[in-house]
């Protein structure tokens, strides 16, 4: 059984929404941060962006399951001051990222080219997750064709959630309908951002 209890765009950089499923409450945070330029307005929403997150994780302590996914712009085994406040920012709410520690067959999710040639790489999306009940977690870092990132994707396989035995109950989910409110300056964003990317995806193999 799969049920939304609640979601919220918080702002440019955070969505979080709080769900049940095969009677689990899980809260999953989604996040774009900004990246490290030296200027202090973009350490400024960082720190304020990861104050918000560990807000909204001691508001739902009670869940089952906590995730925060995304884009950090962060690597934990860097020196930048982003890196090091996402380093502690780790320890003060106990989430892992799993990413991390699962052995990787592509050890970064990140690089920048010039000319065709690698100047650097790193691991700045993570999946963060802390957990109540006993899972096996798989997670890997992939290649994909189709992505049309400078990113790499991260899937997560949590195998606690489902048992082998089990069928969704079709006849007694009810459709949830989510409409974008235009006026909502965060949500404009969001829709022109989303619809920037999908147009010159189209262009690009048109």
């Amino acid at each position: 059984m799969f049920k939304i209890l609640k979601y919220e765009f918080v702002n440019r950089h955070i969505i979080y929404i709080v769900l049940n499923f095969n009677n689990t409450n899980i809260i999953l945070i989604g996040v774009h941060l900004p990246f490290y330029n030296n200027k202090q307005q973009s350490e400024s929403i960082y720190l304020s962006s990861l104050s918000i997150i560990k807000g909204l994780l001691n508001a739902h302590s009670s869940v089952d399951m906590k995730l925060v996914i995304g884009d950090f712009n962060a690597d934990p085994h860097r020196q930048n001051p982003f890196d090091s406040y996402l380093s502690n920012f780790l320890s003060e709410t106990d989430l892992t990222p799993i990413n991390l520690l699962n052995v990787q067959m592509i050890d970064h999710t990140y690089s920048k080219y010039f000319h065709d040639q690698p100047l650097y790489k790193a691991n700045l999306d993570h999946i963060l997750i802390d957990s109540k009940l006993p899972c096996d977690l798989e997670c890997n870092i992939i290649e994909n064709t189709i992505n049309m990132s400078d990113h790499k994707a991260i899937v997560l396989k949590i195998n606690c959630l489902t048992s082998p035995n089990y069928i969704p109950e079709t006849n007694s989910l009810s459709r949830t309908n989510f409409r974008l409110d235009l006026t909502n300056d965060s949500q404009s964003k969001l829709y022109n951002s989303i619809l920037e990317i999908k147009t010159n995806q189209f262009i690009k193999h048109t």
